[in-house]
């Protein structure tokens, strides 16, 4: 066998009536076998008749999630997880309404101030949540078994510290909003709401991290798109668990404020200092804590593509050129054509 080298291309040909020339280059492009011409120089093997089509690696052939998804699908996707958040927000409702005649939130009004605050502020971060695992999905960074792992301890401890933190708030909120009014500060009963609070939002998030990693990884096995699917599921799911663990826990301690009322003010620190814990864990993955603005099940399905999209074909840090002067103009986005304008 004779070998010759031209260039970046490498030629070997052997000595027969129709010899073969095979042509390895060496920008990323498969081996290439053309019959080799007789006066032994090069073809155009693009242009040979009984050439074989080149295949070439390229990134920009990559089609944004978008293009493939028409707005039957994302109707057919989004129905039934759209009519369970309905259906959640309703039991919630029948929930708190049942509740309300409980000594819990009838004897104590800081807690029945810190409900709806406290089921926004959680309802933000599960929607956050959702959010991030389907870019996540979507990204292929939840397809191997130790990196669903990787994301489920570490998304755990992101939303446990905001949890912590954001029921710690409501929680002061509607205690102090409660004395503002000129009650009289009640120690054990305060204590009682600052932990149901906290006690009930860690609880529920976690319970619905390893819910949301589930239902994402399972959206994805079965080719559905995780953006359609998880963020309203989470809506559904969050406001109901979290009430009724409020009410649960909220009930208990209620029973428990006056003969443990040391061993609740431990149990609280406790929960607090942990949140140096949790925050430590979180930052070592390379996610960051962010909530999500208060917004409707379908604008938070609408940002939790764009999240995706941006992740996916831009950089860390710098939007893509016109970015925000063509995305905050309301005419752009529902009478033009673009990548996410027939879902909106």
């Amino acid at each position: 066998m004779d070998e010759g080298k031209i260039g970046t291309k490498q030629i070997f040909t052997k000595s027969s009536d129709n010899p073969i020339m095979f042509i390895t280059r060496m920008d990323r492009v498969d081996v290439v076998e053309a019959p080799a011409p007789k006066s032994g120089g090069f073809t155009d093997n693009s242009k040979h008749q009984n050439g074989t089509a080149l295949s070439q690696d390229n990134d920009s052939n990559k089609k944004p999630p978008g293009d493939e998804e028409s707005q039957t699908s994302f109707f057919a996707q989004t129905c039934a997880p759209f009519v369970l958040a309905g259906c959640g927000m309703v039991a919630a409702g029948v929930l708190l309404d049942k509740a309300s005649s409980w000594p819990f939130l009838s004897e104590v009004p800081e807690a029945l101030i810190l409900v709806p605050a406290l089921l926004g502020l959680k309802g933000n971060l599960e929607m956050t949540l959702a959010s991030r695992l389907s870019t996540m999905a979507n990204l292929g960074q939840l397809d191997q078994p130790q990196q669903r792992i990787t994301t489920l301890y570490s998304n755990i401890a992101l939303v446990q510290t905001q949890a912590i933190v954001v029921a710690l708030i409501a929680s002061l909120l509607a205690v102090s909003a409660h004395w503002i009014e000129g009650n009289q500060l009640d120690i054990a009963r305060s204590v009682c709401v600052i932990l149901s609070g906290i006690v009930s939002a860690s609880i529920t998030s976690m319970l619905l991290t390893s819910l949301m990693v589930f239902l994402v990884i399972t959206a994805r096995r079965y080719g559905l798109n995780p953006d359609n699917i998880a963020t309203p599921l989470a809506a559904a799911t969050g406001d109901v668990a979290s009430l009724a663990f409020l009410i649960i826990f909220g009930t208990w301690f209620y029973r428990l404020r006056e003969q443990y009322l040391m061993a609740l003010i431990i149990l609280l620190f406790l929960l607090i200092s942990s949140v140096p814990a949790w925050t430590w864990v979180a930052v070592q993955h390379q996610w960051r804590p962010v909530i999500n603005g208060v917004g409707g099940n379908l604008v938070a399905v609408q940002a939790s593509k764009l999240s995706t999209y941006l992740h996916e074909f831009g950089k860390h840090g710098i939007l893509p050129a016109n970015t925000l002067i063509t995305y905050v103009n309301p005419l752009r986005t529902f009478a033009c054509k673009g990548l996410h304008i027939p879902i909106v």
